[in-house]
């Protein structure tokens, strides 16, 4: 699991630069998403994956199953 907190801009061409620490477990592709208190949530494949899987399989017609996916 990747965890940390930065604060960080975007460049001129829209792009933020990823702390050089998480770079080697990135590369192979990563997902960036919006999180939780306006930051940004950074998934490698797998995990997103894994992720994507278990909302799939969520009942989202039942409102109960809508708020935990906030």
């Amino acid at each position: 699991m990747l965890l940390g907190e930065y604060q960080h801009n975007l460049d001129n061409k829209g792009r933020i630069a990823v702390p050089a620490k998480f770079k080697s477990n990135l590369a192979p592709g990563a997902i960036i998403t919006k999180g939780l208190d306006n930051c940004l949530f950074v998934f490698t494949s797998a995990e997103w994956d894994v992720l994507a899987q278990k909302l799939v399989a969520l009942p989202l017609a039942q409102a109960n199953s809508r708020a935990s996916c906030a």
